[in-house]
């Protein structure tokens, strides 16, 4: 769908009208625009083929919610997909629901691929090849002439796998056998807008590839405290254990009667039913004097 570059700096997302129907994988690290080309992406297929026939999906609930849309096992109707890929496609068959999905979908959109194993990506494309109508789609056609839009960074988070029953060592959706036939191209948006500090996109980019630069490590240094930081300061944790230990600490600390507020979600399945698998909890304590930080 995109104009056929390896790479895109303006983060525009340009289209022309003879790559309608293409499928297309939108990477770039954080940053990039990648979030806001898709919602455009999105726009134009629902123009194009009406929103009924446009499925919007993601490798979680969280990612999901963010575009309005719902996981991709949701849509896919195969709950685990634990079983093998010919089992998989009788399963839809005995679903009404997703019989219908897979037959009425025209453009599938997966955002967060970097979460999706090989093993599940490999299985959705037989699926759509062996479960949609002839009148639809040919089972010569990749994914069964379904155009996909895929985007994700595959330096960020990875597919949640059991390592011992990881098949053939593919962990990542692009080892899959199906991954280069999916995509009539392949993009990367390298010019990134969340930030402007040269040294700092330099020293974040490292970071992200793995890379070990002394310049880097200077900087970091400079900015790093020689004495214990004050105990109200914000901390980052990679653990919600030691996030919800820290804050559980500071609130005894403030020596105030906590008060607990329970969430109340309303609203439709899946969006609400997703709302359960993300970061925020269903209750929230506070007292006189804490702090609260939204994002």
């Amino acid at each position: 769908m995109q104009d056929k570059r390896s790479d895109d700096e303006t983060g525009t997302g340009e289209y022309r009208s003879d790559t309608v129907g293409e499928s297309v994988f939108v990477t770039g690290s954080a940053g990039t625009g990648k979030t806001i080309l898709v919602h455009h992406i999105i726009k134009l297929l629902n123009k194009i083929h009406g929103p009924s026939h446009v499925f919007v999906t993601a490798s979680t609930g969280v990612a999901a919610c963010a575009l309005e849309g719902q996981t991709l096992h949701s849509f896919a109707g195969v709950g685990l997909a634990a079983a093998d890929s010919k089992t998989l496609p009788n399963r839809i068959l005995l679903d009404e629901r997703a019989y219908k999905r897979w037959n009425r979908v025209k453009a599938l959109v997966i955002d967060e691929i970097s979460m999706v194993q090989a093993e599940f990506f490999d299985k959705l494309e037989y699926i759509a090849r062996e479960t949609r109508d002839d009148e639809h789609a040919s089972k010569n056609m990749v994914w069964g002439g379904i155009q996909l839009v895929v985007s994700g960074d595959f330096f960020q988070l990875p597919p949640i796998l059991d390592k011992q029953k990881l098949k053939g060592g593919k962990e990542f959706a692009f080892e899959a056998d199906c991954w280069n036939s999916s995509f009539n191209m392949q993009v990367e948006l390298r010019k990134i807008f969340r930030q402007s500090d040269g040294q700092l996109i330099k020293l974040l980019q490292g970071i992200r590839r793995g890379e070990c630069d002394p310049e880097d490590l200077k900087l970091i240094e400079q900015c790093s405290l020689e004495t214990e930081p004050d105990s109200f300061m914000v901390r980052f944790y990679p653990m919600n254990k030691d996030v919800n230990r820290v804050n559980d600490k500071q609130m005894v600390s403030l020596g105030e009667q906590t008060v607990e507020y329970l969430a109340i979600d309303s609203g439709e399945d899946p969006w609400k039913k997703q709302l359960k698998q993300g970061t925020a909890p269903n209750t929230l304590e506070v007292c006189v004097g804490a702090r609260v930080m939204l994002s």
